[in-house]
């Protein structure tokens, strides 16, 4: 119970909790008694849902986007003639001036001008660089600066979201929506991990900048959008809880480090249009010096199970590998044609997982199809 916080959401949720301590069910008396550890467990579960509850009902935009605008920045790389190349947004995740944004608003050896919502503009250093998930750290003198801090819970579709950030060069431009759904596919990426849609408005210059819930908390960092000619309302960001699970993985001098099996992969056509597939993966390409192909994965095969779990979409063998880390080993169940070519066999083999870093793009099976395909 050492170091346990303590948090209070105002007079109205204390009385909230008060009253459900007090009020029991009938059942609770025949039950064996709890713990004091399981009733600090039980109150604070409770109060986390007093939480939710009490700021979804006194949403405030205004107050919101006050708090939250000092640690909001907008973002320039500007060229040798004083020229801006290209624009977007960051969020400061710690006091002593790391910026998070994505890879893509920084790539390139321009300055970065970092300019804050009073309107002061510092240089920013690029510390980390991680296309694989388009997320990049930044680095600024000084110290004690406002933050933000991550949802510890994934959004429910229908939540309420503010979006903050510099679109179209107009810093700290304010939209409102909801989160319109979850876990979606990120087609514009060679690495598709499961992305938060928004019908807030997303244009050019927000990338990189913060989904904020009701509670301030980022949920998701806006990073693409469909083709505005084409769409209405549909805009996609990189959920928190994918961000934190990738700065996790961070190793000073080595980036954020990943397992790779040096294959490509794609769903079945039916299955990308949004219909269910039962059949697996289909390996398109695989390199011999990969782990996958060092294990005898070939171009053709169909990747059904992971360590005894079904993978029938990228995602899913996306979320198994991430379960691991480079140097284990896990089983794949293959379904491929035999010798003859006249029919199926099921094949079993275990491949102890490499590890993604600048190197592997000599390991990228030459097959691979941005277009349809995912890498791994």
């Amino acid at each position: 119970m050492k170091g346990r916080k303590r948090r209070f959401a105002g007079v109205v949720a204390a009385a909230a909790l008060l009253l459900t301590t007090l009020v029991q069910p009938a059942s609770a008396a025949t039950s064996a008694p709890l713990t004091v550890e399981a009733r600090l467990d039980a109150l604070e579960e409770r109060l986390t849902q007093l939480e939710k509850a009490l700021a979804l009902s006194t949403f405030n935009v205004v107050s919101l986007a006050e708090e939250a605008a000092p640690a909001v920045v907008s973002l320039y790389l500007v060229n040798g003639r004083d020229q801006v190349e290209s624009q977007g947004t960051g969020f400061l995740i710690e006091s002593s001036g790391l910026i998070l944004t994505n890879a893509h608003v920084v790539e390139g050896d321009e300055t970065i001008k970092v300019k804050f919502h009073d309107g002061k503009v510092v240089d920013a250093e690029r510390r980390l660089l991680d296309p694989f998930l388009d997320m990049a750290v930044l680095d600024i003198e000084g110290e004690d600066y406002p933050t933000l801090d991550f949802a510890t819970a994934k959004p429910k579709v229908g939540e309420p979201v503010v979006v903050i950030g510099n679109a179209w060069g107009y810093s700290n431009s304010v939209t409102v929506g909801i989160v319109s759904g979850m876990d979606r596919p990120d087609p514009y990426h060679y690495w598709h991990y499961p992305s938060l849609q928004t019908d807030a408005a997303i244009n050019h210059g927000n990338s990189g900048g913060p989904l904020l819930n009701a509670r301030g908390e980022v949920v998701a960092m806006a990073t693409w959008t469909e083709l505005k000619e084409e769409t209405d309302s549909i805009a996609f960001g990189i959920p928190s809880d994918q961000i934190q699970a990738a700065l996790d993985r961070y190793q000073k001098g080595r980036g954020i480090v990943r397992p790779w099996l040096g294959l490509s992969s794609r769903e079945p056509h039916w299955s990308r249009a949004g219909l269910p597939n039962t059949y697996g993966l289909l390996v398109t390409g695989a390199h011999l010096a990969g782990a996958g192909g060092r294990s005898g994965i070939r171009r053709g095969d169909w990747i059904t199970h992971v360590n005894g779990k079904p993978v029938n979409y990228l995602m899913e063998l996306r979320a198994e590998l991430e379960r691991h880390n480079p140097g284990d080993t896990i089983t794949m169940t293959i379904d491929r044609e035999n010798a003859a070519g006249t029919d199926w066999e099921t094949a079993t083999v275990k491949v102890k997982l490499g590890e993604f870093s600048s190197k592997v793009e000599a390991l990228v099976p030459w097959e691979y199809n941005p277009d349809t395909d995912d890498l791994f």
